[in-house]
């Protein structure tokens, strides 16, 4: 199987997304709303990502002398169009934690309190 026929999304990446999505959530009440924003954007990134069919995978060449051996593992779909993987589920609850962090967001700058702190 080539990775060029399905869509990828290297998993180290994803990880790296969701650290920066989930950092702002922890200090938005110190410094201010204007960080959900960054959590709103990354959340939202990865939901149409994987709804859009990207399968998350690690992807490993290893060659032993004369042979190479290419090792696939999908943490997120199976190589194919998501059927049955429970990857429209997981790109639609990303969405929707984005959806819920952007009225958290929208009631704080509502509140006034997008760049003070809240203490």
């Amino acid at each position: 199987m080539s990775l060029l026929v399905n869509p990828h999304f290297d998993a180290g990446i994803l990880l790296v997304m969701l650290v920066v999505g989930f950092i702002p959530l922890s200090f938005y009440k110190k410094i201010g709303a204007i960080l959900l924003v960054i959590s709103v954007f990354s959340f939202s990134i990865i939901g149409v990502l994987i709804l859009t069919g990207y399968d998350v995978l690690s992807y490993r060449v290893t060659t032993d002398g004369v042979l190479t051996f290419n090792e696939t593992n999908y943490f997120i779909g199976n190589g194919s169009q998501p059927n049955g993987t429970g990857q429209l589920w997981m790109g639609f609850a990303f969405i929707m934690l984005a959806i819920i962090i952007g009225a958290v967001f929208l009631d704080q700058a509502i509140k006034g309190k997008l760049f003070e702190s809240s203490t």
